[in-house]
Formats: structure tokens, sequence, C-alpha cells
């Protein structure tokens, strides 16, 4: 893993529990939550920017792949 990435794939990891789902499958992540957790890190207002893409671009990717096969 690239050092630049360490921190929001941990992030990413700790917000597990944090998936909306519904009877077709997982929705996407309680962004309030995403957003809650970034603002605990203490980050500048563009790193915190730059936190919420790259959380969202791993959750993008993550429910192309969890719910494969659904349709």
């Amino acid at each position: 893993m690239w050092p630049e990435n360490q921190a929001a794939f941990y992030l990413f990891a700790q917000l597990q529990t944090q998936w909306y789902v519904a009877a077709g499958g997982r929705t996407g992540l309680n962004h309030l939550v995403v957003l809650a957790r970034i603002d605990r890190m203490k980050l500048s207002e563009e790193d915190a920017e730059q936190m919420f893409e790259d959380i969202w671009t791993m959750e993008l990717a993550a429910l192309e792949e969890m719910n494969k096969g659904d349709d």
C-alpha cells in the first residue's frame, strides 16, 4: 500500500459497520459518520476534502463488488 493511501484505507476499514442496507443489498455508507470521523482526525480543510473523496471512491468500488450478481 502506498503511504499516501494508508490513512484513508484505515478509516474505510473502521467504517465497516456503517453501511446502509436495503432489500437489494448495500446502498452506501452513512456519510454523517464518515464526516464525523474525518472531523475527529483534525485534518486541514484541503486534506479533509481529499480524505472524503478517497473514502467515496472506495465506497463506490466496494458497492460495485458487493452488489455484483444482484441484478
